[in-house]
Parts: structure tokens; sequence; C-alpha cells
């Protein structure tokens, strides 16, 4: 069997888009926009072009969020 083709030793990555996670916090997708621009709000990247959150790293940063308030 070749390694290359065994996919279940490859970790998938779950990304979600700006408006999966605006809708997951309650706010508009600008807002997001805003953050990501200005630095704050959850860790994003730009794949492509378009900004998407890596879901593990959106998930620790909300837990975060909520100890923190």
């Amino acid at each position: 069997m070749n390694e290359n083709n065994d996919q279940s030793a490859t970790p998938l990555v779950k990304v979600l888009t700006r408006i999966e996670v605006a809708r997951i916090l309650g706010v508009a997708p600008k807002t997001l926009a805003n953050w990501h621009s200005s630095g704050v709000g959850p860790p994003a990247r730009r794949l492509n072009g378009i900004v998407r959150y890596d879901q593990a790293q959106f998930l620790a940063w909300y837990e975060s969020m909520k100890d923190a308030a």
C-alpha cells in the first residue's frame, strides 16, 4: 500500500468562514473583518486571499474569552 494515498494518516484541519464565526459569536461579519484588521478577536489567517478561522484555534480563543468574562 502506498503511504501517500493513506489519507487516514493525515488529520484534516476544519476551517470556518467569517460568516460561520460571526453567526456563532452573534456579531456581523463586518465586525469580524474590523477585528481582524485591528489584530483583535479570534485568530484568523488568509488562505488563497480569503480569511478563514481554524476551528480548534477558534474554540480555544472562545473558551479563553468565556473564562475572562
